[in-house]
């Protein structure tokens, strides 16, 4: 039996029988092949036959490759060349099975490496590549045009092939060029190595048949080698060699074609750079298309961790912190280049740069990294079809619009392929010729060209149309604005101004003109760029044309210049309204109806973007939001914490955003309101907590209780305690139903000994009270919280290298978290927190153990701290703390008390803080902190929770006080009308607080527009407390 040899392959026997031209699946796969392209098809099979007359079978279990030649000769010169010329090459594919299976990236690899490892000098290298090359891109065609490998197994072989040939080239040629001029040296320990950096579709692994390769060729530090060569000089000699042993077209061809035009200064810049010139170009001369190609940079040979040091350092100039919608401009301008010089050539069938083509997706795809990848690190990904995906999850592309990229993304790349694979050429040109366009139809799966064509040409409509809708031409939204544009450049006498700002709404001319002068003359505004200015000169008359819509034009659009004014040199956020109106049209709208969202988004320019949310009024559940903070939080690197502190800010800014935008649109219920608030509130204190203890357990371990042989977990209070409804208000007491509804009159907490004797569990637990603990946040609230732990009654430390003891480790945890809530960053702060109202006010510890509060709640608290208990709840930490918290709150609220030093107490502490109100001009009411406001309903509601839960401990299972009234109506402990005129008072409190502070009103109103609402609470109060 014949024996084949193949470089990088083990000999095998070949198997009987052997397959001959008159086979007969090869003479009916002939017969299936269009008539025009039989003859053709015919020779090629018989060039191949001639040069060897029999051809092996495939391995047993193996996929037969008889039906797929004439298909593949037919489609591919190429193919049907290199096996002719080569027919052992072929042979060995079949008989090893390579050409049957798909091979996967690393085995790829190993047989390249296998290969090369044997080449003794550079000559034997570049004829072993050639070689590789030759057999894995038959091999890689023919699966192709076989139908046996999808897009994806392409182009990752293709990549794969090009990196293992330049990982095993530089190998050798490194060893080759240290022998001849000794080792390069730095400054450390760790020997400089070339750093081969791939740009474009190899960087992305995406490479298509006949490309070139894109390639950046950098070192770690100038220095010498052990003969006198320089660093540089030495990488250099070895960038050519590598060049040429890849590039260079000898009898065998070529490896792959390699492009050095991408690195810093192109032709004319040094073929290889150190780090510190690669980031002293970049930082100092790089330009926009330099951006763009880095977002695909990746490194593919030589000193790897190396490279990936460059690459991060490198990112910031790559991707901007903020969101960079000047990048749709920059973007707009290549394409309208390559656009103009494709008509030039003629090109508009290329199916790569012409309308519709690959580059379209690929400049749609780049365009959202660029914009948003700074902020979301899952965007930065070089590889085009796994962005697709990103976007369409985080829904900044609609299902719908991301399924047909992909899908034509699919299709144009598999066309390309075609077209390259037919004679191995570097092409993305639709034939002219009847024949070529009859071999890529037939290549592609297609009876014929009409067919062919008309599914490409559905596919490039689609493209085009996504890429028309996000790459707009700036000045089409401002066709009917033009007289606009004119009076913003002062073009305009007064009279023609004022005439025309009165046709637009606005009856203050004057004021309008004086406000737009004041803009145009400020200093804010010459300092800008060029750029700059070019795009609030677009920006302006936009803002102008929208606000002469609004209720109050005048007023609206002096809102709207504090935004502008606020932006100031952050020139991206014009581009974003530039390229998006709508913005505009949103932003007039909420800004026009309430002042605080326009300082908000004044304050946080940043939440423009959410403008463009169709979902920006509609409310969110608390599951929702914690999957979708946690998701964002797991995109950062882990030690980035300043990173993580701004993620929080922009997601509770958001949110916060959204509510109100919610409220001014559908008017929601305050409770609905406070709730969404609330849940806000919640999540971020809730994966702070996260944060603050998993950078404490790095450093010192988790706590460990005596007698515990395992740390303790950590989990969300708010899984465990809170309605999977946004709106009603959860079950607070976790001892269970049948406990919270006795009557028998048998006491229904524990005895104060037995509070907390049950199973120790180390943990902490964050304690929400006031407005928080009731979920009836408003959107100027602070936080009231306190913090509780359980250590361990016989002691206990932290289980890592650097071990605290747990008291300290929970001080600690407790200062981390307030610090990540109330730092001011460049995104401003998350919550302003409270902490006055944990033991012993501001003289006590900031984090309690559960001991401590038992102890100070039951024996040194003041009727007010049981008053605040009314409404605490637990927001998040440990299940065990959070539980025996709940026990504590119900021991503690469900204790007997005198009914007439329970309401002395409860009148006295009214009555101190109405003394510590600051007069004011009579006739003005504060609905919150006034007689008949606000605070008697509360005082009211937690006297009653106070006097009656040791009787009726369902009072305490709510912490709100609507559902706390309707529970006393249900319980009979209070007339059922009384109770629905203090709940129904009390919503529209906090329907007016909430409504004022939209409209930066304060909480003062004129008593008239309270009508009798505050003297009738009032009544009752006096009715309940005996007062005159």
């Amino acid at each position: 039996m014949d024996v084949i040899h193949y470089d990088g392959i083990e000999p095998r026997a070949k198997p009987s029988p052997m397959i001959r031209i008159d086979n007969p699946v090869i003479t009916a796969s002939l017969a299936g092949v269009p008539e025009p392209l039989r003859a053709s098809a015919g020779a090629r099979l018989e060039a191949l036959f001639e040069a060897r007359p029999s051809l092996p079978t495939s391995p047993a279990g193996t996929a037969d490759w008889r039906p797929t030649l004439v298909r593949v000769l037919a489609a591919s010169e190429f193919v049907a060349r290199a096996c002719a010329r080569d027919p052992s090459m072929l042979a060995g594919l079949i008989e090893s099975g390579d050409l049957v299976r798909a091979s996967g990236s690393d085995e790829l690899k190993r047989r390249v490496l296998s290969a090369v490892a044997g080449a003794s000098d550079e000559a034997t290298l570049s004829a072993v590549l050639r070689r590789q090359r030759a057999r894995e891109m038959v091999r890689i065609a023919w699966r192709d045009l076989a139908g046996m490998a999808a897009l994806d197994e392409t182009v990752t072989d293709l990549s794969a092939l090009a990196e293992a040939c330049l990982d095993g080239a530089l190998d050798r040629l490194h060893e080759w060029a240290v022998q001849k001029y000794g080792e390069p040296r730095g400054q450390g320990a760790r020997l400089p190595r070339l750093v081969v950096m791939a740009m474009g579709k190899l960087g992305g692994r995406e490479l298509n048949f006949s490309s070139d390769i894109d390639l950046i060729f950098c070192y770690p530090e100038e220095g010498d080698c052990e003969k006198g060569l320089s660093n540089q000089e030495f990488f250099m000699r070895l960038g050519q060699a590598l060049i040429r042993a890849l590039n260079e077209n000898t009898a065998d061809g070529f490896v792959f074609r390699v492009d050095m035009r991408l690195r810093p200064n192109g032709e004319s810049g040094p073929l290889a750079l150190s780090f510190e010139a690669m980031e002293h170009y970049y930082q100092l001369h790089g330009r926009d298309w330099e951006r763009y190609a880095f977002v695909k940079a990746r490194v593919v040979a030589g000193d790897r961790a190396a490279g990936a040091e460059l690459l991060a350092t490198l990112k910031p100039f790559v991707y901007r912190k903020y969101l960079d919608y000047g990048a749709i401009e920059s973007i707009r301008t290549m394409k309208a280049m390559i656009e103009r010089e494709m008509a030039r050539q003629g090109m508009n069938r290329d199916i790569k740069l012409g309308r519709g083509g690959i580059r379209e997706i690929e400049f749609i795809v780049q365009t959202h990294q660029l914009i948003r990848g700074g902020r979301e690190p899952s965007l930065q990904e070089p590889n085009a079809r796994r962005v697709l995906a990103v976007l369409r999850r985080a829904g900044y592309l609609k299902e719908e619009a991301a399924t047909r990229l992909d899908a034509a993304y699919v299709f144009l790349r598999d066309v390309e392929h075609r077209l390259q694979m037919a004679e191995d050429q570097q092409t993305q040109r639709l034939p002219d010729d009847e024949l070529g366009q009859l071999r890529l139809a037939f290549a592609s799966g297609f009876d014929d060209w009409t067919s062919f064509l008309a599914t490409l040409d559905g596919h490039r409509l689609a493209v085009h149309e996504q890429f028309s809708a996000l790459f707009r031409q700036a000045g089409e939204a401002q066709d009917a604005t033009d007289p606009l544009v004119t009076l913003w450049q002062g073009a305009l006498d007064d009279e023609a101004a004022g005439r025309l700002l009165r046709e637009q709404g606005y009856a203050e001319s004057g004021e309008v003109l004086a406000l737009l002068q004041s803009l145009r003359t400020s200093g804010a505004y010459l300092a800008l760029s060029t750029t700059g200015r070019e795009r609030v000169d677009r920006v302006v008359p936009m803002v102008l044309a929208q606000c002469g819509h609004s209720p109050t034009p005048l007023a609206t659009l002096q809102r709207l210049m504090q935004v502008l004014e606020a932006i100031g040199r952050r020139t991206a956020y014009f581009a974003l309204m530039v390229e998006n109106p709508p913005v505009v049209k949103q932003l007039v709208s909420l800004a026009g109806a309430s002042p605080w969202i326009a300082n908000w988004i004044a304050r946080h320019p940043l939440l423009l973007d959410e403008l463009l949310n169709p979902a920006l009024a509609r409310l969110p559940e608390p599951a929702q939001l914690r999957a979708e903070l946690r998701e964002r939080l797991a995109q950062l690197p882990a030690d980035d914490l300043e990173l993580q502190m701004e993620v929080l800010r922009e997601f509770r800014h958001g949110y916060v955003l959204r509510v109100a935008a919610a409220d001014l649109g559908t008017k929601l219920d305050p409770l609905e309101t406070g709730s969404a608030l609330a849940a806000i509130a919640d999540t971020v204190v809730g994966e702070s907590l996260r944060l603050a203890e998993r950078d404490l357990q790095r450093r010192h371990g988790r706590p460990c209780c005596a007698g515990r042989t395992e740390p303790p977990g950590f989990a969300d209070g708010t899984e465990g305690t809170t309605s999977t409804s946004l709106y009603r208000a959860p079950r607070l007491d976790p001892i269970g139903e049948a406990r919270a509804a006795r009557r028998d009159g048998s006491p229904t907490h524990p005895a104060r000994s037995s509070c907390l004797e049950t199973e120790h569990d180390c943990g902490f637990a964050v304690i929400g009270y006031g407005k928080l603990g009731s979920r009836e946040l408003g959107y100027g609230s602070d936080l009231d919280m306190i913090f509780l732990y359980e250590g361990g009654r016989d002691g206990g430390e932290t289980d890592g290298d650097r071990p605290l003891p747990n008291e300290s480790y929970f001080a600690r945890l407790g200062q981390r978290l307030i610090h990540l809530l109330t730092t001011r960053t460049a995104g401003g702060l998350l919550y302003e927190v409270d902490m006055r109202l944990r033991p012993s006010g501001k003289s006590g510890p900031l984090v309690a153990s559960l001991d401590s509060f038992e102890h100070y709640q039951l024996n040194e608290a003041w009727t007010w701290e049981h008053q605040a208990l009314v409404r605490a709840r637990p927001v998040t930490g440990n299940p065990a703390v959070i539980e025996a918290f709940g026990r504590l709150r119900e021991a503690i609220l469900c204790r007997p008390r005198d009914p007439a030093k329970l309401a002395q107490d409860v009148r006295d502490m009214r009555t101190r803080m109405l003394e510590t109100r600051d007069s004011r001009e009579t006739g003005l009411i504060d609905l919150k902190h006034d007689r008949g406001g606000i605070v008697d309903i509360e005082f009211m509601v937690q006297y009653w929770v106070l006097r009656w839960a040791a009787e009726h401990p369902v009072l305490i299972r709510q912490t709100d006080n609507i559902h706390i009234l309707q529970a006393l109506a249900g319980e009979g402990l209070l007339d059922p009308k009384r109770a629905a005129f203090l709940e129904e008072g009390y919503r529209r409190y906090l329907s007016l607080e909430h409504h004022l502070k939209l409209q930066e009103q304060g909480s003062l109103l004129q008593a008239a527009q309270l009508g009798d609402l505050p003297e009738r609470v009032r009544q009752v109060w006096k009715d309940e407390f005996n007062e005159e």
